[in-house]
């Protein structure tokens, strides 16, 4: 059950805050609860549920064009990686790489860095698209989302989509169709919701109740402390959300979002925060002994992987050198498969489920991208 720590007093409170807490209390309590009664769709882990548990050693490539990579993903032949866009900033500094995967051979940039026709500030996710020759980049700072050739040395994209006034507080961005997104959802009353191309809404998803709605100041505060990494499986048909603050992964079927399979673990335990704030500037804060879960999801064709942290926010104040270095392998009805052990630390990761490789980047002084075969 999730818990809610006594309120910070605050002399602004109007009676409207007031009375939104105490009923947002209320809902979060019975939210919890209803995770306990037993439904088939909810599960849960510990590390010895794992049948398979190894020990990875990795190889370690470096690329003096890539100084502080971020994520990575996989296209056909080829591994893309992105810079952290904190990095610096120029005329000619790129944001993504392409490496060749199976000689490790770097290939060319892309992602030009700028606020000009086809350039890019950050980058948030990357997306397979459906395209098999481009791949897409999510810039969340500028709320576009760029297209890009894998067949050339174009460092601008070749189109992007930027989200308007309807679609503003979706947070990520996951092709669903050639002509269809879906976007975690903040201020809302659902989780997700399915725009089209022109940013007109189709349908939401995933209520936070199933028997109410929630105004913007509860479902800010749910998406906050539910925030995590969203990835689509467009074969498959479903949505998988990884939290940070709970070791909780949601796999949600688009078509039957009710049919949603929620597991928790390994550790289970109640998330503890503060509500703090008035107005527009309501917020939970979260206690610093909570146990941070999962940084990064891979969604395979018949796996998910999931890099796990493991440790609390106030102990990764003291781990300057550790992000981590535990990944999880589960099916995709919830269940526990293997359980990675890795001999560096790691941000974020790409599986080719056929060569059975693990790709990774580094967390190190001299950050690069690891390979394991597992």
């Amino acid at each position: 059950m999730l818990f809610i720590g006594a309120l910070t007093h605050n002399s602004k409170f109007d009676v409207k805050v007031k009375n939104f807490v105490k009923i947002f209390a209320i809902n979060l309590i019975l939210l919890g609860c209803t995770e306990k009664n037993g439904n088939p769709n909810e599960k849960s882990f510990t590390l010895d549920s794992f049948p398979v548990q190894k020990n990875l050693e990795s190889k370690k490539y470096n690329f003096e064009e890539i100084l502080t990579a971020t994520l990575i993903a996989i296209k056909n032949d080829k591994l893309i990686i992105s810079e952290n866009y904190r990095g610096g900033s120029g005329p000619d500094r790129k944001l993504i790489h392409i490496i060749q995967k199976d000689s490790m051979r770097y290939l060319y940039p892309k992602g030009k860095q700028g606020y000009g026709p086809g350039e890019i500030i950050s980058i948030r996710s990357f997306d397979q698209g459906w395209n098999d020759s481009t791949f897409w980049a999510y810039d969340l700072n500028e709320k576009n989302f760029h297209e890009y050739s894998l067949e050339d040395t174009l460092t601008t994209s070749i189109q992007t989509f930027k989200q308007s006034e309807q679609s503003f507080f979706a947070i990520s961005w996951s092709w669903l169709t050639p002509d269809t997104f879906v976007g975690r959802m903040m201020n809302d009353s659902h989780a997700f919701a399915i725009y089209d191309t022109a940013n007109v809404l189709q349908r939401k998803l995933d209520p936070w109740f199933e028997d109410k709605e929630v105004d913007e100041y509860q479902g800010y505060i749910l998406g906050d402390i539910k925030q995590g990494q969203t990835a689509y499986n467009k074969d498959r048909k479903l949505l998988v959300h990884a939290q940070i603050n709970s070791d909780i992964v949601e796999i949600i079927p688009v078509d039957s979002p009710s049919e949603k399979i929620t597991i928790s673990g390994p550790i289970s335990e109640p998330l503890k925060y503060e509500i703090k704030g008035s107005g527009r500037n309501i917020g939970a804060d979260i206690f610093m002994e909570n146990t941070l879960a999962y940084n990064n999801v891979f969604l395979g064709k018949e796996s998910i992987f999931l890099v796990y942290l493991g440790y609390t926010r106030a102990e990764s104040i003291n781990r300057e050198s550790k992000l981590s270095n535990e990944i999880f392998e589960l099916d995709y009805q919830g269940n526990p498969i293997a359980y990675y052990q890795l001999d560096r630390q790691i941000y974020s990761i790409a599986v080719d489920e056929e060569e059975r490789k693990i790709y990774a980047v580094t967390y190190d002084e001299d950050p690069g991208v690891a390979v394991f075969e597992y």
